[in-house]
């Protein structure tokens, strides 16, 4: 390798990737600093007197000058280097320290907000709790007056029999139909006495009908207007007018005869002169002889 010069350290003899210094330096982790150029002289130097020196102290002396600047440089370029990795290193390291801080933020802010949700539905659940044990607290407190109120009322409405208003109503109703009951038979025994004074016609019995010939047919007569009672009508209004008559001498209470043959239907009105006054009179005839529950059938 004679002849050859690193082009890293600028010293002969040797390559770049077989230099000392640049690999130690690299081993370090400090940049490697190359020496300077070494200073050339050119020429004689004319000194006179006490300037002559010679050709061998000059070279010890800027050889020495040419060493310490490249100690001092070298000195400086590692301080810097030295600084810059510090520089890095921190610069990482407060990197680091804010990720941190960021990621501690973001769980911390989780955190709340997962105590905040929960906060809420506690808040919530509360309010339910509350309403139902405001309503069971009304529905008891209801049930309470309900049954206060119900005891009042059935001590209040107690008569002096110590029944209820029901009872009493129930008991009213009772004698009042036994009342009815016991009016009904009597009415009915009564009814029964009169009807034994009566005569009844038996009805007519028919015999086998048998067929008739060369028997003209039958005609009824035209329908008109009448102006009269018939006479069965006319006798049994006296024949009640003179049941009432003595029904009224012996008793105030008037015999039924049972129901009468005519009615209002059977009483018409004529259009000659004195027609009207003789329907009135037949009109009050027939109310005068009819009794209640007739006058409504009528």
């Amino acid at each position: 390798m004679a002849g050859r010069t690193c082009f890293r350290c600028g010293k002969p003899d040797h390559f770049a990737n077989l230099c000392d210094e640049y690999w130690d330096a690299r081993d370090k982790g400090i940049p490697f600093v190359p020496p300077p150029p070494l200073q050339v002289r050119s020429g004689r130097t004319m000194a006179t007197g006490a300037e002559k020196r010679s050709h061998s102290a000059d070279n010890y002396g800027s050889r020495r000058e040419t060493d310490e600047m490249n100690n001092i440089m070298r000195t400086y370029f590692f301080e810097m280097a030295k600084e810059r990795e510090e520089a890095k290193q921190r610069a990482a390291r407060e990197e680091a320290q804010r990720k941190e801080e960021a990621a501690r933020k973001e769980q911390e802010k989780e955190r709340l907000q997962e105590l905040e949700e929960k906060k809420r539905a506690e808040d919530e659940r509360d309010v339910c709790l509350l309403r139902m044990i405001r309503e069971e607290i009304r529905h008891d407190s209801g049930k309470e007056n309900e049954s206060a109120s119900r005891a009042k009322r059935t001590v209040v409405k107690r008569n002096e029999r110590g029944e209820t208003v029901e009872e009493e109503k129930e008991r009213l109703r009772r004698e009042i139909a036994l009342r009815e009951e016991a009016e009904e038979d009597a009415e009915l025994i009564l009814l029964r006495r009169r009807a034994t004074g009566l005569e009844i016609n038996k009805k007519r019995k028919r015999g086998k009908e048998a067929a008739v010939g060369d028997s003209p047919p039958m005609t009824t007569p035209t329908k008109g207007q009448r102006t009269v009672l018939g006479t069965t009508s006319k006798l049994r209004i006296e024949e009640l007018r003179e049941c009432g008559h003595m029904g009224s001498t012996s008793s105030p209470i008037a015999e039924p005869v049972g129901k009468i043959g005519v009615s209002i239907k059977h009483v018409t009105a004529g259009t000659g002169p004195g027609a009207r006054a003789k329907y009135e009179e037949e009109i009050r005839t027939l109310y005068e002889a009819l009794m209640v529950d007739e006058l409504k059938d009528a």
